[in-house]
Order: structure tokens, then sequence, then C-alpha cells
């Protein structure tokens, strides 16, 4: 019997042995392995906060992968969101706002990142002389249809008292395409966003329509503002909120990056467009930057700001959509599709690490103080600081708190470790008991 006792204790203390140096010495796992994002954007200069992440390594920096899809228009943007194509869409407002009025359609839109009112324009040909629409009556028009442009080309009517479906010979062209046609005699007037309005400038086409021109027109103020923006596929959204709210994050950081060097974002961004086949220069590129086309949203707080005022603006375009019987008169809701939930996550996280590191920074000064090693606490406090600075603050929050646990004193055993030694003396001692029981029946 006491060899059987001697034999159950050394096998409960080995099993204890295991426990406490796994415990002690974790075995290492993989890291988090997050799926791709596939992103849809437009080849527009402000579109950049897209491809930059990508194309400087960001998006590994923050343990995600960007696959890129160069998108024409938002209404194509739209439908590779419905198909499942791509997980996130950068587009203008309209498309968004005629899409959540389909039954049963809901895109939500999840970001918010420029201002962009003013980089919607209409050119002329020269030879005709034209100071506006007035004066292009019973011409020929291009432009994308169902995009910001046909939004502000019937707004401009209403105000001139034009019928924008009778008074012109009207073409869906894609804004590259558009700008062809003018340039090639095809049509005599065409709605472009930039770079391609600076190339039509450049060549002596006449501007005839600017967005921000309309601002405080009687109908065409309901133009102001327009946002370049990002829709979330439904699903995307709902099964990884946490990369929606890492996808901001490096909008974000691109935004602000691009404001202290927008120089380099320009020849990044102008060789990557290349690539892809878009007509570039720097120079065009940096056009609407340099006079103050775009407005960039650079931090949380202005991105919270926009969606304070988003269900407004949307509220009122919409309404004048439903006038033109583009959507039903008894229209949706804008709040109901406008989530700003992974934009208050991220700002929630951001005051986390914020206050994880004045925290992190007043224990090292007393640990300091009282003559502690700080050296390893000091370096993690400084990973947290470049990290933030970043806009990477899930992982500026976890460096601080790593800094703060160094300074703690802790006991030789943890609770943890301390509950799980009491667990297996009470298994050895049942055990012993249960071996000792059986052995005295069978005798």
């Amino acid at each position: 019997m006491l060899k059987g006792i001697k034999k159950a204790t050394a096998t409960t203390l080995l099993i204890l042995i295991v426990v406490v140096g796994i415990m002690a010495y974790p075995l290492p796992v993989n890291a988090q392995q997050y799926p791709t994002v596939r992103i849809g954007f437009l080849t527009c200069p402000d579109s950049f906060y897209a491809w930059l992440p990508k194309l400087k390594g960001w998006d590994h920096e923050f343990g995600v992968n960007y696959e890129l899809v160069r998108c024409y228009t938002g209404p194509e943007i739209i439908n590779l969101l419905l198909s499942g194509d791509i997980d996130i869409g950068q587009l203008g407002s309209t498309p968004v706002i005629i899409t959540n009025n389909r039954p049963g359609t809901t895109l939500p839109v999840v970001s918010i990142n420029v201002y962009v009112t003013a980089v919607h324009e209409f050119y002329a040909n020269p030879a005709l002389n034209a100071t506006d629409l007035r004066d292009l009556v019973g011409k020929k028009g291009a432009f994308a249809f169902g995009t910001n442009l046909e939004f502000m080309f019937r707004l401009a009517c209403k105000d001139y008292g034009l019928d924008p479906d009778t008074d012109f010979e009207l073409y869906n062209m894609m804004p590259p395409d558009a700008m062809t046609a003018l340039m090639n005699g095809e049509v005599d007037f065409a709605g472009v966003w930039f770079p391609y309005g600076k190339m039509l400038a450049d060549e002596g086409f006449t501007l005839v329509l600017n967005g921000e021109w309309m601002c405080d027109w009687e109908y065409g103020s309901t133009f102001c503002p327009i946002y370049a923006l990002s829709l979330a596929r439904p699903e995307f959204a709902n099964e990884h909120p946490e990369l929606i709210t890492l996808y901001i994050a490096l909008t974000l950081r691109a935004q602000e990056y691009g404001r202290e060097h927008l120089q380099e974002v320009a020849e990044i961004s102008t060789e990557y467009l290349q690539s892809l086949g878009s007509v570039y220069s720097v120079e065009s590129f940096l056009f609407p930057f340099q006079t103050g086309k775009f407005v960039p949203i650079v931090d949380i707080d202005g991105m919270l700001r926009a969606f304070d005022e988003m269900v407004n603006v949307f509220t009122k375009q919409s309404q004048f959509w439903a006038e033109m019987g583009a959507i039903p008169e008894d229209f949706r809701d804008p709040a109901e599709y406008v989530n700003s939930t992974f934009a208050v996550d991220l700002k929630n996280i951001e005051v986390k690490a914020f206050n994880s590191i004045q925290n992190a920074k007043n224990e090292i000064q007393n640990a300091k103080a009282a003559g502690k090693d700080v050296s390893e606490a000091e370096s993690l406090l400084e990973q947290a600081e470049e990290e933030y600075s970043k806009m990477n603050y899930l992982k500026a929050y976890t460096l601080a708190e790593q800094a703060i646990d160094l300074m703690a004193e802790k006991p030789l055993l943890s609770p943890e470790l301390i509950a799980v030694i009491v667990v297996v003396i009470v298994v050895v001692a049942l055990a012993i008991a249960v071996y000792a029981l059986r052995k005295r029946r069978k005798s």
C-alpha cells in the first residue's frame, strides 16, 4: 500500500511541477492572424489614405493586411460591397444616400475622412464662351450618373430654372472618359473631379461650375458639405469590429502624415497611380491640397464632430433626392446607417492609452526616486509613446501597462499560481484517500 501511495504522490507532484512550469514560463503562442481587409478606393488625390498605409507598410505594423481594389466611381464601390468583393469602400455622399434607401439594404458609414465640396467641377469648350450652365442649354454634356457630380448638376439646374433631363443631351461617363470626350470635341461640357479638373484648366477649358460656389445658393446650398467617407460591408463590420477601428486609426495616421509630408505623399501616390494606368503628375496631385480644395480630418475628435453633423446634412440631401423621385418620400432616417460606434471605440482606446502612459510616467518616477532600476520600464514607456504618436493606441496601451506592471511589487507566487497549488494538493490528498480505501476493501 505504501508503495502505491508513493507512486500516486509522485505522479501528482510531477503534474504539479508541469503546471507550475507552464504558468511560470508560458508556452509561445502564435499572434492573432487578422484576415486581409479588402479596400475599394477611387483614384482621387484625397483618397491617398487608402493606399498610403499599404505602401508605407503601416497595415502590417497594425497587424492587418490591406488588399487594394481600384474603382472608378462610387456606384461601382457600392456594387462591390453588396456582392461581398470588398470589405470597406471609400466614396462620396450621394451613392450612400441612394443605396441606403433601397429596400432591405444597409451599408453603414463607419468613418468620415475629408470635406470635398470644392473638388467637383464642370468645364466647357472655350469656343462656346459659356459662363454658366444656362449658356449650355441644348448642348452635349458628360458626367458620372449617380455620383456627386449628378447631384450638383441637378441642384444648379434648379437654381438656374433649367430642366436637367430635357435642356441638355447627357451621357453617363466616368471622369477620365468625360475629360477625354470634352478634349476630343465629342461633348460640349463635362463634369469631373480632381485631378481631371486641373488638367482641363491647364488645357484652357472654361470652368462653369464649382461645388463651392453653390454653398450660398437657394437650392445649391444643399450640396454643402460633401464628404469623402467610408462604408463597410455589414457582415464584415459585425464579425471584425476591431478591424474597422484599426482602419480608422490608419486613415487618420495617413491624413496627419500627409499634412506634414505632402510632397513625399504626392510622389509616392503619383508613382502608384501611374502604375494603375491613371494619368497623373505630382503637380496635379498637389494642386487641390495647395489651393484648399480638400479639408482633411486628421484626428479622432474631428471625425466625431463630423459624425455629429452628418445626420442633419444627409437628411437635407435626402429631402432633395426624395423630391427628385430617386428615393421614397418617407426616406430612411440617416441615423440608421450613420454609425459612429467604431470611431467612438477608437476614441476610448486613445483615452485609455493616454492615461496609461501618464500612469507609467508617474510609477517610473516614483520607482526611480526609491532607487530602483527602471531601465526596462523606461524602454517600454518610450515604445508606448512612439506607438501613440502613430495612432496605434491599442499597442501603446499594452506597452504602457507592461511598464506599470514592472514597477509593481509582486509576490513570489501569484494568486493564480497559489490557487493551482492548493487544488493540486487537494487532488493529491483525495487520490491518496481513495487509493487507501480501495486497498482496505480488497484486504
